[in-house]
């Protein structure tokens, strides 16, 4: 038998396909203060399917402070897509490629991100949908997954910034894997310079 095909293209988000230009880390700031707040627990806003940064706020135990909002609206007003990303999966969608978002997302970031894709993306496997609540590179979000694209492991791609997330996490599920390492000049086995290389590496479908 030949080697399985590729015939789904997942793509994790920030830093790959979108990315923040102004950012302002308030889950950072927030997290920080629960860590020195008596009796406050420090939630993963990635894990947890709570809507707002006021209810994640609340959910930590801790005083919300106005700021945090502020900071997070900067952040999501900031947001677009790379260079290449628009052109990247139109090309893919009409080579027959099914693509998917697979990424770590708090809630606030998801719908602004999906007004940016959605058009070019057939499925979203977000670690903060309510069935889900897995954080790359753990096994029960690239499960997910690939139950999502409804595809064999074999035939999904991975493509993302993060060796251990976007890479390491994905080959541990069967599933094949690029590295997208911004600017190399000499990308090793595994690695592309921009996203613009990957329909060259895939080819039609």
């Amino acid at each position: 038998m030949g080697t399985p095909k590729i015939q789904a293209v997942a793509f994790n988000c920030f830093d790959t396909l979108l990315r923040i230009t102004a950012p302002t880390n308030p889950w950072r700031s927030l997290l920080a203060e629960a860590s020195r707040t008596p009796g406050a627990q420090r939630l993963d806003p990635r894990r947890e399917p709570i809507a707002t940064i006021e209810e994640f706020a609340e959910a930590c135990g801790v005083a919300f402070r106005s700021e945090w909002r502020a900071d997070l609206d900067r952040e999501i007003a900031s947001i677009e897509p790379m260079t290449d990303t628009l052109a990247v999966l139109s090309t893919l969608r009409a080579a027959g490629f099914r693509l998917a978002l697979a990424s770590n997302l708090a809630p606030a970031y998801v719908e602004p991100a999906l007004e940016l894709l959605r058009d070019f993306i057939d499925t979203a496997c977000l670690s903060c949908a309510p069935e889900i609540r897995a954080v790359k590179p753990e096994p029960a979000f690239y499960s997910a997954l690939q139950r999502k694209i409804g595809l064999p492991a074999v035939e999904i791609l991975m493509v993302g910034d993060s060796l251990v997330s976007d890479v390491q996490g994905a080959r541990a599920a069967g599933m094949s894997a690029l590295h997208l390492v911004p600017g190399a000049t000499a990308p090793g086995p595994g690695q592309v310079r921009c996203l613009a290389d990957v329909p060259k590496l895939l080819g039609p479908n």
